[in-house]
């Protein structure tokens, strides 16, 4: 029993798949380079994509926070390496895509224990 008199519930049933857990996640790196003079110069790219996932593992609270977006973003570099030293320009996220914060979306109780 619970410690108000009432009988606990499940909350979460069987197969209920963990918070934050993609069903789906894959990356891609490219990367070619080329010698100019001393140096090898090379362009990278890499691609990373994950589908959407529940933000909260009890039935109640997930419904409530909804679930995170699917999102996929890019890294750009541009580099030079010499036998001493290399030179990097990179940017990071590209498109722009900014995927929600999972830590923004926990709830730290159960909806009936806050709300009472």
């Amino acid at each position: 029993m619970h410690r108000h008199g009432q009988w606990n519930k499940i909350a979460s049933p069987i197969g209920t798949r963990l918070p934050i857990t993609p069903r789906f996640k894959v990356n891609g790196t490219a990367r070619y380079t080329v010698p100019v003079g001393d140096a090898k110069a090379y362009a990278q790219l890499l691609v990373a994509h994950q589908s959407s996932a529940t933000s909260e593992i009890r039935a109640e609270e997930a419904t409530l926070l909804g679930r995170l977006k699917p999102y996929t973003t890019a890294d750009f570099s541009l580099g030079f390496d010499w036998s001493k030293y290399s030179l990097e320009v990179f940017v990071q996220n590209v498109w722009t895509s900014v995927p929600s914060s999972p830590a923004s979306r926990i709830a730290a109780c159960v909806r009936s224990a806050c709300m009472s």
